[in-house]
């Protein structure tokens, strides 16, 4: 993968890259813990996240709400190239007191964008490679806060028509609605398929097809996802186990360790705004 752009430093993160020809093996599930912008320049593919499925083709701009979990399933043949942005709300506190820029987060995923966003983020490709740190960040801002702003204004127009109804999965959405409703509870089985209207042995095998990792997983992750939060608020890690749902703390401990890298009683580093979280 050749890097034409890249800038990682106080709460922004921007990475701009092609690939000629991809290797699918290179993408899995994972998540950040901030938001994310994904503009795709060229390429063909499936991106699915939480459930929905999406046609990936040229154009498209995806976007991402911090703990969703999402994967790419990219067609080798063809080139692949994409720009990734990835930000905390806190950046953008100053100019949208409100939040209005981030309503269309976990709504959907995806706009099949026309010009108004997608030239925004084309000029952010086209800054010269000179252009010293301090400069560039101040012109990455300058013409992502207008594409921000432009997929806000047409969730609010247009109600997010955007996921392709014919490769949504339903039966996987009501699974992960049934778990996100009941995330802290005894989540059996035969309990997620009843409220799916299928066999258990259908969503199963479904949902790994769709998410990429078994029911299982992903209510453990999802559990954790909520713990490190409540973590980072200061709460005690016994006490948060208990919270979200985990029987025993030693299995807690072992999961979240496996999962960020740390145990829970740690202050996670400073890592890369842009780094995704695999399980």
């Amino acid at each position: 993968m050749s890097i034409l752009k890249h800038y990682d430093k106080d709460g922004l993160y921007m990475h701009y890259s092609f690939d000629y020809t991809p290797d699918p093996t290179d993408f899995y599930t994972h998540f950040h813990d901030k938001y994310e912008l994904l503009y795709i320049k060229c390429g063909k593919g499936r991106f699915i996240s939480e459930g929905r499925i999406y046609n990936l083709m040229s154009g498209s701009v995806f976007i991402v709400k911090r703990g969703e979990t999402h994967r790419l399933e990219i067609d080798p043949a063809y080139p692949y190239e994409r720009v990734a942005f990835n930000f905390d709300r806190k950046l953008f506190e100053t100019v949208d007191r409100s939040g209005i820029l981030f309503e269309p987060f976990g709504k959907d995923n995806i706009l099949y964008s026309g010009a108004q966003i997608t030239d925004n983020l084309d000029k952010i490709c086209r800054i010269p490679p000179d252009v010293k740190e301090e400069a560039l960040r101040v012109r990455i801002l300058s013409h992502l806060i207008p594409a921000l702003s432009e997929i806000a204004c047409a969730y609010a127009a247009e109600g997010s028509p955007y996921q392709d109804q014919a490769i949504l999965n339903m039966s996987v959405r009501l699974a992960i609605k049934y778990i996100h409703d009941n995330l802290y509870q005894d989540l059996p089985l035969d309990e997620i398929a009843r409220n799916c209207f299928v066999s258990k042995s259908y969503i199963s095998r479904l949902f790994r097809e769709t998410t990429g990792k078994t029911i299982g997983e992903y209510i453990t992750l999802k559990r954790l996802i909520a713990a490190d939060r409540m973590l980072a608020r200061g709460e005690p890690p016994t006490a948060v186990a208990a919270a979200c749902g985990f029987k025993y703390y030693s299995t807690f401990w072992r999961d979240y360790q496996k999962v960020f890298g740390i145990s829970p009683s740690e202050k996670r580093s400073a890592t890369s705004v842009g780094a995704p979280i695999a399980f």
